[in-house]
């Protein structure tokens, strides 16, 4: 396995986690980002499995259609271990958190590369 930011071509070192149980969904998110550089993992088992921490190494941004697992969200938000947290569902958030979106399942992949590019900038500045 490669050290994170060494050996592989990517935009940035975060992984996206996701956590998706729409198969359809999760192929195209899989395919569709990992076209444009992101490095992603997929997971289908509980959150507080240690399975989970040594999939989900930071910095990490988890994306799920799981509305149990989104619920989880502002109690995962304490620290620095997530960078980020997408909840798929229908509509989109008109005011997202700097750590907590949600988009519209219909439009994920656009929606997603948005919210990231708006996390990262803002990083930057």
């Amino acid at each position: 396995m490669y050290r994170p930011g060494v050996g592989i071509d990517v935009t940035f070192d975060e992984l996206l986690v996701l956590i998706v149980r729409d198969a359809a969904l999760r192929g195209l998110l899989i395919g569709q980002l990992s076209l444009v550089g992101e490095v992603l993992a997929t997971y289908d088992g509980a959150l507080d499995d240690p399975a989970f921490d040594r999939i989900a190494r930071p910095p990490a941004i988890l994306i799920t259609d799981d509305d149990d697992v989104a619920i989880s969200f502002e109690t995962m938000a304490e620290g620095d271990r997530w960078g980020g947290f997408i909840h798929l569902a229908d509509g989109r958030d008109a005011s997202p958190t700097h750590k907590v979106a949600k988009v519209d399942r219909a439009r994920a992949c656009e929606q997603i590369r948005e919210t990231l590019a708006v996390w990262r900038q803002a990083r930057f500045h």
